[in-house]
């Protein structure tokens, strides 16, 4: 099971977009997710590598992928993919 948590962040005093210490945001969210074929298909490829990456010595690994603008500018999305082969068998989830 793929879980998720969303945090609202902002920028440092370096620029860097990072979470204040506030705990995860609760309500709801709708995100409009608009590609080609090709699109979706390198968003699959890029799954696929991450999946298939060797991840079995690093528990903490993970990428950061983003910054995402909304079409409109006014909201950016910071993806981070959390592997970790370890917690995935331990818990029946990968976060």
């Amino acid at each position: 099971m793929i879980q998720f948590d969303v945090y609202r962040e902002f920028p440092d005093a370096d620029g860097l977009w990072n979470p204040i210490g506030e705990g995860p945001y609760s309500g709801g969210l709708q995100i409009s997710i608009n590609g080609s074929a090709e699109d979706y298909r390198a968003l699959a490829s890029y799954f696929a590598k991450l999946a298939d990456r060797d991840t079995s010595t690093d528990n903490e690994y993970h990428e950061h992928n983003g910054p995402f603008l909304s079409v409109d500018g006014r909201s950016r999305l910071h993806f981070i993919c959390r592997k970790n082969e370890h917690r995935s068998q331990a818990s029946g989830s990968s976060p």
